[in-house]
């Protein structure tokens, strides 16, 4: 009963962030980690916020802004860690949340999405926020088995929710949205 209890916490929280947009959602057969939780693990997964062009860059006015509003909207969301890899963009995507939860961004290989994921799986943590790149954030999603396709990611304005629910049920994924809608990536 209790998890039941925490998967619909977790679904309400889901509610709380913004419009569910009409992506099905996509389930696993089993857990990857081969372990159980006893508590659900909620995984929210963003790409970092709009860029400037260049190497390595920070993020625009708008970005900024779009930052700055994903802290808005994980405002009553209890996250307890959050993860970016280790570009600019990430990191002041990242920052807005990390300050209004007083929480430090740990950082992540984007290129080993499978590791952090087996972290989150055995970690302590309830609820996490990931940080990652248009090109990242699939290989993250797979790595917790789930298989959402080519097109998973719409625009910046993507926000997903992973919930793996304790005892070694069927993880979900929800496509999510926040801020001002952004154009096709």
């Amino acid at each position: 009963m209790l998890a039941r209890r925490q998967l619909l916490a977790a679904t309400a929280a889901a509610a709380v962030l913004g419009i569910v947009v009409g992506v099905p959602t996509f389930a696993l057969a089993r857990e990857p980690s081969g372990k159980t939780r006893s508590t659900s693990l909620v995984v929210y997964i963003v790409r970092h916020a709009e860029k400037a062009p260049g190497p390595d860059p920070a993020l625009t006015p708008v970005g900024v802004a779009r930052a700055a509003e994903l802290a808005r909207v994980l405002q009553r969301v209890p996250v307890q860690a959050l993860y970016s890899t280790d570009t600019k963009r990430t990191q002041q995507t990242a920052s807005p949340t990390a300050k209004a939860k007083r929480l430090q961004v740990q950082t992540y290989d984007a290129k080993a999405p499978a590791n952090l994921v087996q972290a989150l799986l055995k970690g302590q943590e309830q609820t996490v926020l990931v940080v990652g790149h248009s090109n990242t954030i699939p290989g993250l999603v797979s790595a917790f088995g789930l298989h959402a396709g080519t097109e998973l990611l719409q625009g910046y304005d993507d926000l997903f929710q992973v919930i793996v629910p304790p005892g070694g049920s069927t993880p979900l994924l929800q496509r999510l949205t926040y801020g001002a809608r952004s154009k096709p990536r």
